[in-house]
């Protein structure tokens, strides 16, 4: 995208996301794990029932986990353990941002954690390839599970979602790690 726009006379700039709030936009102090269910298509989304898996082995694990989404997303926040719903992109920029982790799909919120720079593990569907939109600028976990139909770039999986057959406790596992690491916010 940054060659497209070079293009048409807007020079890049650098490579790196970067967004940078406030100190009052953030969220509560004690660590806390983030969970984003949603993403804009069915084939890119970790089942609910296994983020609801994650969210109570990160508890086990000590941190307190806020599962969010946008309004559209309400029905896939409550199937993955309740939490956050209605969040604009400013709200979901101050949840994330206060974060300790944050697990999401291959979606906006791992720009997002990128761009606030929080450690994030991303369970990426075999859509896309990784290397292409993989977090850049903070520590990340990419998770998946290599396909032959990989990459897709599908809707909706015609097979099992194999590329997210993921276990809950090696997600847990991974957002454990980067957690306990402890990156400034």
């Amino acid at each position: 995208m940054l060659h497209v726009l070079e293009r048409v006379g807007v020079p890049p700039a650098g490579v790196d996301l970067r967004l940078d709030l406030p100190p009052s936009a953030r969220g509560p102090g004690t660590p806390y794990a983030v969970l984003l269910p949603g993403a804009s298509c069915p084939s890119r989304r970790y089942p609910p029932e296994r983020f609801a898996r994650v969210a109570e082995l990160l508890a086990e694990g000590g941190l307190r986990v806020v599962v969010a989404g946008s309004a559209r997303e309400s029905a896939l926040v409550e199937r993955a353990g309740g939490g956050v719903t209605g969040l604009d992109v400013p709200g979901l920029a101050a949840l994330i941002a206060g974060s300790a982790v944050v697990v999401c799909n291959n979606s906006g919120g791992a720009h997002l954690a990128s761009a606030l720079r929080r450690p994030v593990v991303v369970l990426f569907a075999g859509t896309e390839q990784p290397a292409q939109y993989a977090p850049r600028g903070t520590p990340a976990a990419v998770l998946t599970v290599p396909t032959p139909c990989a990459p897709c770039r599908q809707l909706r999986c015609p097979y099992a979602q194999e590329c997210l057959d993921i276990p809950p406790a090696d997600v847990a596992r991974a957002a454990l790690r980067l957690a306990a690491a402890g990156y400034p916010q």
